[in-house]
Protein backbone atom coordinates (compact mmCIF):
# COMPACT_ATOMS: atom_id res chain seq x y z
CA UNK A 1 0.00 0.00 0.00
CA UNK A 2 1.48 3.31 -1.04
CA UNK A 3 1.17 6.47 0.92
CA UNK A 4 1.38 9.94 -0.55
CA UNK A 5 2.83 12.53 1.70
CA UNK A 6 3.27 16.22 1.31
CA UNK A 7 6.85 17.44 1.78
CA UNK A 8 7.19 19.66 4.81
CA UNK A 9 7.36 23.34 4.01
CA UNK A 10 10.67 23.97 5.70
CA UNK A 11 10.93 27.42 4.22
CA UNK A 12 7.65 28.52 5.71
CA UNK A 13 9.27 29.54 8.96
CA UNK A 14 11.55 31.88 7.05
CA UNK A 15 8.65 33.51 5.24
CA UNK A 16 7.85 37.02 6.53
CA UNK A 17 4.39 36.97 8.05
CA UNK A 18 4.05 40.48 9.38
CA UNK A 19 0.89 42.39 8.61
CA UNK A 20 1.32 45.91 7.15
CA UNK A 21 -0.37 47.27 10.25
CA UNK A 22 1.98 45.41 12.63
CA UNK A 23 4.16 47.32 15.03
CA UNK A 24 7.40 46.26 13.34
CA UNK A 25 6.32 47.23 9.84
CA UNK A 26 4.79 50.34 11.40
CA UNK A 27 8.23 51.14 12.78
CA UNK A 28 9.62 51.21 9.25
CA UNK A 29 6.75 53.41 8.04
CA UNK A 30 7.13 55.90 10.91
CA UNK A 31 10.92 55.97 10.59
CA UNK A 32 10.82 56.97 6.92
CA UNK A 33 8.02 59.46 7.56
CA UNK A 34 9.94 61.40 10.22
CA UNK A 35 12.92 61.74 7.90
CA UNK A 36 10.73 63.00 5.06
CA UNK A 37 9.08 65.55 7.36
CA UNK A 38 12.43 66.91 8.50
CA UNK A 39 13.77 67.10 4.93
CA UNK A 40 10.79 69.14 3.77
CA UNK A 41 10.74 71.42 6.80
CA UNK A 42 14.33 72.54 6.19
CA UNK A 43 13.93 72.69 2.41
CA UNK A 44 10.92 74.99 2.70
CA UNK A 45 12.39 77.12 5.48
CA UNK A 46 15.64 77.59 3.54
CA UNK A 47 13.70 78.49 0.40
CA UNK A 48 11.62 81.02 2.32
CA UNK A 49 14.74 82.58 3.79
CA UNK A 50 16.61 83.04 0.53
CA UNK A 51 13.63 84.63 -1.25
CA UNK A 52 13.03 86.93 1.72
CA UNK A 53 9.68 85.49 2.79
CA UNK A 54 10.86 85.22 6.39
CA UNK A 55 12.66 88.52 6.26
CA UNK A 56 16.06 87.27 7.41
CA UNK A 57 17.66 88.20 4.11
CA UNK A 58 15.24 91.00 3.19
CA UNK A 59 17.03 93.65 1.20
CA UNK A 60 20.25 91.65 0.96
CA UNK A 61 19.40 89.80 -2.26
CA UNK A 62 17.32 90.67 -5.30
CA UNK A 63 14.33 88.64 -6.46
CA UNK A 64 16.37 87.06 -9.28
CA UNK A 65 19.21 86.19 -6.92
CA UNK A 66 16.78 84.67 -4.44
CA UNK A 67 15.14 82.54 -7.12
CA UNK A 68 18.52 81.36 -8.43
CA UNK A 69 19.70 80.48 -4.94
CA UNK A 70 16.46 78.59 -4.24
CA UNK A 71 17.00 76.56 -7.40
CA UNK A 72 20.57 75.84 -6.32
CA UNK A 73 19.37 74.60 -2.93
CA UNK A 74 16.95 72.25 -4.68
CA UNK A 75 19.72 70.98 -6.95
CA UNK A 76 22.02 70.35 -3.99
CA UNK A 77 19.35 68.16 -2.38
CA UNK A 78 18.62 66.17 -5.56
CA UNK A 79 22.18 65.80 -6.88
CA UNK A 80 23.22 63.08 -4.36
CA UNK A 81 20.34 60.90 -5.60
CA UNK A 82 21.96 60.97 -9.05
CA UNK A 83 25.63 60.73 -8.13
CA UNK A 84 25.46 58.34 -5.17
CA UNK A 85 22.57 56.10 -6.28
CA UNK A 86 24.84 53.19 -7.37
CA UNK A 87 26.79 53.32 -4.10
CA UNK A 88 23.66 53.48 -1.95
CA UNK A 89 22.03 50.63 -3.84
CA UNK A 90 25.01 48.31 -3.48
CA UNK A 91 25.30 49.09 0.23
CA UNK A 92 21.67 48.14 0.78
CA UNK A 93 22.53 44.66 -0.54
CA UNK A 94 25.84 44.24 1.29
CA UNK A 95 24.82 45.41 4.78
CA UNK A 96 21.81 44.55 6.97
CA UNK A 97 19.02 46.97 6.15
CA UNK A 98 18.16 47.71 9.77
CA UNK A 99 21.76 48.78 10.37
CA UNK A 100 21.55 51.25 7.47
CA UNK A 101 18.19 52.60 8.66
CA UNK A 102 19.48 53.10 12.20
CA UNK A 103 22.69 54.73 10.96
CA UNK A 104 20.73 57.19 8.85
CA UNK A 105 18.32 58.04 11.66
CA UNK A 106 21.15 58.48 14.21
CA UNK A 107 23.07 60.84 11.91
CA UNK A 108 19.98 62.96 11.32
CA UNK A 109 20.10 64.91 14.65
CA UNK A 110 23.60 66.17 13.76
CA UNK A 111 22.34 67.36 10.38
CA UNK A 112 19.42 69.12 12.06
CA UNK A 113 21.87 70.91 14.35
CA UNK A 114 23.88 71.99 11.31
CA UNK A 115 20.75 73.19 9.50
CA UNK A 116 19.46 75.11 12.52
CA UNK A 117 22.90 76.70 12.97
CA UNK A 118 22.76 77.85 9.35
CA UNK A 119 19.44 79.58 10.05
CA UNK A 120 20.72 81.15 13.29
CA UNK A 121 23.90 82.44 11.63
CA UNK A 122 22.01 83.45 8.47
CA UNK A 123 24.75 81.65 6.53
CA UNK A 124 23.97 80.71 2.96
CA UNK A 125 27.07 78.44 2.62
CA UNK A 126 25.99 76.53 5.74
CA UNK A 127 22.46 76.19 4.34
CA UNK A 128 23.90 74.75 1.14
CA UNK A 129 26.07 72.33 3.11
CA UNK A 130 23.18 71.27 5.33
CA UNK A 131 20.76 70.68 2.43
CA UNK A 132 23.40 68.68 0.56
CA UNK A 133 24.03 66.51 3.64
CA UNK A 134 20.29 65.94 4.07
CA UNK A 135 20.18 64.88 0.42
CA UNK A 136 23.05 62.43 0.95
CA UNK A 137 21.31 61.00 4.00
CA UNK A 138 18.08 60.50 2.05
CA UNK A 139 20.01 58.92 -0.83
CA UNK A 140 21.38 56.15 1.38
CA UNK A 141 17.97 55.56 2.96
CA UNK A 142 16.09 55.47 -0.34
CA UNK A 143 17.12 51.94 -1.52
CA UNK A 144 16.26 50.26 1.79
CA UNK A 145 12.96 52.11 2.03
CA UNK A 146 11.27 49.76 -0.42
CA UNK A 147 13.78 46.88 -0.43
CA UNK A 148 12.94 46.12 3.20
CA UNK A 149 9.23 45.61 2.53
CA UNK A 150 9.44 42.04 1.11
CA UNK A 151 11.35 41.03 4.25
CA UNK A 152 8.74 42.54 6.55
CA UNK A 153 5.47 41.30 5.03
CA UNK A 154 4.18 38.15 3.37
CA UNK A 155 4.07 38.09 -0.46
CA UNK A 156 0.29 38.39 -0.49
CA UNK A 157 0.50 41.63 1.50
CA UNK A 158 3.22 43.24 -0.62
CA UNK A 159 0.94 45.46 -2.74
CA UNK A 160 -0.92 46.71 0.32
CA UNK A 161 2.33 47.40 2.18
CA UNK A 162 3.80 49.31 -0.77
CA UNK A 163 0.65 51.39 -1.05
CA UNK A 164 0.68 52.16 2.66
CA UNK A 165 4.33 53.20 2.60
CA UNK A 166 3.82 55.43 -0.45
CA UNK A 167 0.73 57.03 1.09
CA UNK A 168 2.61 57.76 4.29
CA UNK A 169 5.50 59.20 2.27
CA UNK A 170 3.16 61.64 0.52
CA UNK A 171 1.53 62.53 3.83
CA UNK A 172 4.95 63.11 5.42
CA UNK A 173 5.96 65.44 2.57
CA UNK A 174 2.75 67.45 2.99
CA UNK A 175 3.25 67.52 6.76
CA UNK A 176 6.79 68.82 6.42
CA UNK A 177 5.62 71.52 4.01
CA UNK A 178 2.82 72.51 6.37
CA UNK A 179 5.06 72.58 9.45
CA UNK A 180 7.42 75.02 7.74
CA UNK A 181 5.07 77.77 8.95
CA UNK A 182 6.75 77.53 12.37
CA UNK A 183 9.52 79.67 10.89
CA UNK A 184 7.08 82.53 10.32
CA UNK A 185 8.05 85.41 12.66
CA UNK A 186 4.40 86.15 13.40
CA UNK A 187 3.92 82.63 14.71
CA UNK A 188 7.17 82.48 16.67
CA UNK A 189 6.74 85.82 18.45
CA UNK A 190 3.20 85.02 19.58
CA UNK A 191 3.85 81.44 20.74
CA UNK A 192 5.09 80.20 24.13
CA UNK A 193 8.31 79.18 22.33
CA UNK A 194 9.19 82.79 21.47
CA UNK A 195 12.31 82.79 23.74
CA UNK A 196 13.83 80.09 21.54
CA UNK A 197 13.61 82.22 18.43
CA UNK A 198 12.87 80.88 14.98
CA UNK A 199 16.03 78.69 14.72
CA UNK A 200 15.37 77.22 18.16
CA UNK A 201 11.76 76.36 17.36
CA UNK A 202 12.76 74.65 14.10
CA UNK A 203 15.55 72.75 15.88
CA UNK A 204 13.27 71.61 18.71
CA UNK A 205 10.67 70.23 16.31
CA UNK A 206 13.28 68.51 14.14
CA UNK A 207 14.97 66.85 17.13
CA UNK A 208 11.62 65.56 18.41
CA UNK A 209 11.05 64.03 14.99
CA UNK A 210 14.54 62.52 15.08
CA UNK A 211 13.84 60.90 18.45
CA UNK A 212 10.58 59.45 17.14
CA UNK A 213 12.33 58.15 14.03
CA UNK A 214 15.09 56.44 16.02
CA UNK A 215 12.55 54.86 18.38
CA UNK A 216 10.54 53.59 15.41
CA UNK A 217 13.64 52.21 13.67
CA UNK A 218 14.52 50.18 16.78
CA UNK A 219 11.21 48.33 16.40
CA UNK A 220 12.21 46.99 12.98
CA UNK A 221 13.31 43.34 13.19
CA UNK A 222 16.76 42.20 12.12
CA UNK A 223 17.01 42.14 8.33
CA UNK A 224 20.07 40.15 7.20
CA UNK A 225 22.20 41.30 4.31
CA UNK A 226 21.08 39.78 1.01
CA UNK A 227 24.54 39.77 -0.57
CA UNK A 228 27.34 40.35 2.00
CA UNK A 229 30.01 39.76 -0.65
CA UNK A 230 28.78 42.39 -3.07
CA UNK A 231 31.32 44.99 -4.08
CA UNK A 232 30.44 48.57 -3.17
CA UNK A 233 29.77 50.45 -6.40
CA UNK A 234 31.40 53.79 -7.07
CA UNK A 235 29.42 56.83 -8.24
CA UNK A 236 30.90 56.29 -11.71
CA UNK A 237 28.79 53.13 -12.00
CA UNK A 238 25.93 55.35 -13.12
CA UNK A 239 27.41 55.19 -16.62
CA UNK A 240 26.77 51.46 -16.68
CA UNK A 241 23.21 52.03 -15.49
CA UNK A 242 22.64 54.50 -18.30
CA UNK A 243 23.98 51.96 -20.80
CA UNK A 244 21.57 49.35 -19.45
CA UNK A 245 18.74 51.85 -19.78
CA UNK A 246 19.69 52.41 -23.39
CA UNK A 247 19.56 48.69 -24.19
CA UNK A 248 15.92 48.36 -23.07
CA UNK A 249 13.60 49.38 -25.93
CA UNK A 250 11.17 52.17 -25.14
CA UNK A 251 12.52 53.15 -21.72
CA UNK A 252 14.23 56.42 -22.61
CA UNK A 253 10.98 58.19 -23.58
CA UNK A 254 9.12 57.60 -20.28
CA UNK A 255 12.35 58.26 -18.36
CA UNK A 256 12.83 61.66 -19.99
CA UNK A 257 9.11 62.43 -19.67
CA UNK A 258 9.24 61.71 -15.94
CA UNK A 259 12.34 63.86 -15.56
CA UNK A 260 10.64 66.71 -17.42
CA UNK A 261 7.56 66.40 -15.21
CA UNK A 262 9.58 66.77 -12.01
CA UNK A 263 11.61 69.60 -13.52
CA UNK A 264 8.38 71.45 -14.32
CA UNK A 265 7.09 70.82 -10.81
CA UNK A 266 10.32 72.19 -9.30
CA UNK A 267 10.14 75.33 -11.47
CA UNK A 268 6.47 75.85 -10.58
CA UNK A 269 7.22 75.47 -6.88
CA UNK A 270 10.00 78.06 -6.97
CA UNK A 271 7.97 80.48 -9.08
CA UNK A 272 4.95 80.06 -6.84
CA UNK A 273 6.88 81.00 -3.70
CA UNK A 274 8.40 84.05 -5.39
CA UNK A 275 5.08 85.27 -6.83
CA UNK A 276 3.33 84.72 -3.51
CA UNK A 277 5.88 86.93 -1.76
CA UNK A 278 6.55 89.59 -4.40
CA UNK A 279 3.10 89.97 -5.97
CA UNK A 280 0.77 89.22 -3.05
CA UNK A 281 2.96 89.92 -0.01
CA UNK A 282 2.22 86.54 1.55
CA UNK A 283 4.20 85.27 4.51
CA UNK A 284 5.61 81.81 5.16
CA UNK A 285 2.35 80.49 6.65
CA UNK A 286 0.36 81.40 3.53
CA UNK A 287 3.09 80.05 1.23
CA UNK A 288 2.97 76.78 3.18
CA UNK A 289 -0.74 76.50 2.34
CA UNK A 290 0.08 76.92 -1.37
CA UNK A 291 2.72 74.21 -1.12
CA UNK A 292 0.19 71.92 0.53
CA UNK A 293 -2.16 72.54 -2.40
CA UNK A 294 0.66 71.56 -4.77
CA UNK A 295 1.26 68.31 -2.89
CA UNK A 296 -2.46 67.61 -2.59
CA UNK A 297 -2.76 67.96 -6.36
CA UNK A 298 -0.04 65.33 -6.76
CA UNK A 299 -1.93 62.98 -4.42
CA UNK A 300 -5.25 63.51 -6.21
CA UNK A 301 -3.58 62.92 -9.58
CA UNK A 302 -2.11 59.66 -8.29
CA UNK A 303 -5.58 58.48 -7.32
CA UNK A 304 -7.24 59.58 -10.56
CA UNK A 305 -4.58 58.33 -12.98
CA UNK A 306 -5.54 54.61 -12.85
CA UNK A 307 -9.20 55.48 -13.50
CA UNK A 308 -8.42 57.97 -16.24
CA UNK A 309 -6.38 55.35 -18.08
CA UNK A 310 -9.70 53.77 -18.96
CA UNK A 311 -10.63 56.93 -20.87
CA UNK A 312 -7.21 57.81 -22.30
CA UNK A 313 -4.62 55.29 -23.35
CA UNK A 314 -1.42 55.30 -21.25
CA UNK A 315 0.36 57.27 -23.97
CA UNK A 316 -2.40 59.88 -24.11
CA UNK A 317 -2.72 60.49 -20.38
CA UNK A 318 0.61 62.37 -20.03
CA UNK A 319 -0.40 64.52 -23.01
CA UNK A 320 -3.70 65.42 -21.34
CA UNK A 321 -1.84 66.24 -18.11
CA UNK A 322 0.75 68.35 -19.95
CA UNK A 323 -1.95 70.41 -21.70
CA UNK A 324 -3.85 70.96 -18.44
CA UNK A 325 -0.64 71.96 -16.63
CA UNK A 326 0.34 74.40 -19.38
CA UNK A 327 -3.09 76.05 -19.44
CA UNK A 328 -3.24 76.41 -15.65
CA UNK A 329 0.31 77.80 -15.49
CA UNK A 330 -0.47 80.33 -18.22
CA UNK A 331 -3.65 81.47 -16.46
CA UNK A 332 -1.79 81.79 -13.14
CA UNK A 333 0.86 83.94 -14.82
CA UNK A 334 -1.82 86.23 -16.30
CA UNK A 335 -3.52 86.64 -12.91
CA UNK A 336 -0.22 87.41 -11.20
CA UNK A 337 0.43 90.10 -13.77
Amino acid sequence: MSHSSTPPREAASAEPVLDPSSSRFGGHVISQATGAINDNIFRKVFTAIVIGAVGVREGQVSEAEGLTTSALLGLLFILPFIVLAPTAGSMSDRFPKKRIILAVRCIEPLLCLLAASAIWLDSLPLMMGAIAMLGIQSTFFSPVKYAAIPELVAPGQLARANGLLQSMSNLAILTGIALAFIADPDFVTTSPLAPLGMPGVVLLLSLLLCALGIHAALRIPHLPARNPQRRIATPLAIREQLRVLGTAPGLWVPTLALAAFWALAAIAELAMATIAKQSYGLGLAEIAVLNIALGAGLAVGSLLAPRMMLLACPAGLPLVAAIATGVCTFVAALIAG
